[in-house]
């Protein structure tokens, strides 16, 4: 039995407890199996031992927000349009290393990756994080994912064969697309229930699909112990994604009091991406005019109000959980939304529950996974720095000493040990 000990750092375990210094935490194969002060816990001599004196342990980061197959930076629709189906989904492979480097453990695809990314990366094919996919992000006609360009040439239109199509339309259509993305391979059903940023022709406030449409894909998921995220910016889509049983919203810009009601009530996710907006700006900056104009004048509208909204329901104590959009932006600079989330009200602690344990709870994982105690995965990252104080040190890669992954040294960059998965 392989063991692994990671000795002397502060542990912060993910469930919001105070830290607690000079922890160790012992590692048999891929589950914890000690963790706590050091003079309380005990391993054997031949443990493979990483060195923490002076570091904060904490638990691998869950982005439930991300695009692996999006080229993250660059939002050109001629480079789009230019790159091949297979090409695309080669992306998925630097993208996923760059993610796990950037010490986020455990991802959900939001739409555009197929399944055989996440058996690849099972089967250590390539470095990734652990993946949840949801394949297809469903769209009206007309809709947010509908990939019509205003010259009629659908953007979509070179679907790999194991991609569902996007576009769908009445609660019969969407109870039979919902299947097949679920033969797919999907862990979750993506609908875009208003109109978004990116796309040329609708408005980030508008409301797409009706309640019978959202229904239908809550029923058909939940048949098959599935779950439903929506892709939902304007107040009334996010109000109909909720009625109708949808476990998170994604983005959630203009959030009014009665939708906020209706998350506590449902017990539902706020998955703000605040990221997102912040790299269309980016991405302009670093290749002007690459971002179509529709994009830009959306995305200076709706910024502040994303702020403002992500604020109120984390005042009013909505449920949170990271994600980032990555794809929009550059993958492997994930950690960032941490730093926008104590930007807009939160503690650095809540930011890093929120990128943990809550989000393990969004995902069903919680039980493997999300926080550092007996009996559960170990994904762990060892920190030199502390982010309680400054929450920007997990940004820096170089400040990332350690990250395992259920239970295997990823990468280790103390005096003890230097090794890679890959």
């Amino acid at each position: 039995m392989a063991t692994v000990a990671i000795v002397g750092g502060t542990l912060i375990d993910g469930t919001g407890a105070d830290p607690v210094p000079n922890s160790t935490l012992v590692i048999e194969n891929d589950t914890i199996t000690q963790v706590g002060p050091a003079s309380q816990v005990n391993f054997p001599g031949d443990a493979t031992v990483i060195d923490a004196a002076g570091m904060t342990i904490m638990p691998g980061l869950i982005d439930c927000h991300v695009h692996l197959t999006s080229p993250g930076g660059h939002l050109s629709l001629e480079e789009s349009f230019l790159t091949s189906p297979s090409l695309g989904l080669l992306y998925a492979v630097p993208q996923s290393k760059a993610t796990l480097d950037a010490g986020i453990t455990t991802v959900r695809d939001t739409g555009g990756t197929p399944a055989g990314v996440r058996e690849a990366i099972k089967r250590k094919m390539f470095p990734g994080p652990r993946l949840l996919i949801s394949v297809s992000a469903l769209s009206q006609t007309g809709g947010h994912c509908d990939g019509h360009m205003p010259s009629c040439v659908d953007a979509y239109a070179g679907l790999l064969p194991d991609i569902p199509h996007y576009v769908v339309d009445g609660p019969l259509e969407m109870s039979k697309r919902v299947r097949e993305i679920l033969r797919a391979g999907a862990d979750w059903i993506k609908l875009c229930t208003t109109g978004g940023v990116l796309s040329p022709s609708d408005d980030p406030a508008h409301t797409q699909f009706t309640l019978e449409e959202i229904s239908a894909a809550v029923y058909e998921a939940a048949a098959q112990g599935k779950k439903v995220c929506a892709h939902a910016q304007g107040t009334q889509g996010i109000k109909n994604a909720l009625l109708c049983g949808v476990e998170s919203i994604e983005h959630g810009i203009w959030l009014d009091d009665e939708a906020i009601n209706l998350m506590k009530k449902n017990n539902a996710y706020l998955v703000a991406t605040l990221l997102a907006p912040v790299s269309v700006l980016e991405a302009e900056d670093r290749h002007p005019g690459s971002v179509p104009p529709y994009g830009l004048v959306k995305t200076k509208q709706v910024i502040k109000d994303h702020a403002k909204s992500f604020r109120k329901a984390a005042e009013a104590g909505v449920n949170i959980a990271m994600g980032t959009d990555s794809g929009v932006g550059i993958h492997g600079e994930n950690a960032r939304e941490l730093e926008l989330m104590v930007t807009n009200g939160l503690t650095p602690m809540q930011s890093i529950v929120a990128s943990t344990l809550t989000a393990a709870k969004l995902l069903r994982l919680d039980k493997k996974l999300g926080t550092l105690e007996e009996g559960k995965l170990a994904d762990v990252l060892v920190v030199d720095g502390d982010p309680l104080a400054d929450i920007k040190v997990i940004q820096d890669k170089a400040k990332l000493v350690a990250i395992l992954k259920d239970g295997e040294i990823y990468k280790d960059l103390t005096a003890k040990r230097v090794t890679t998965m890959a």
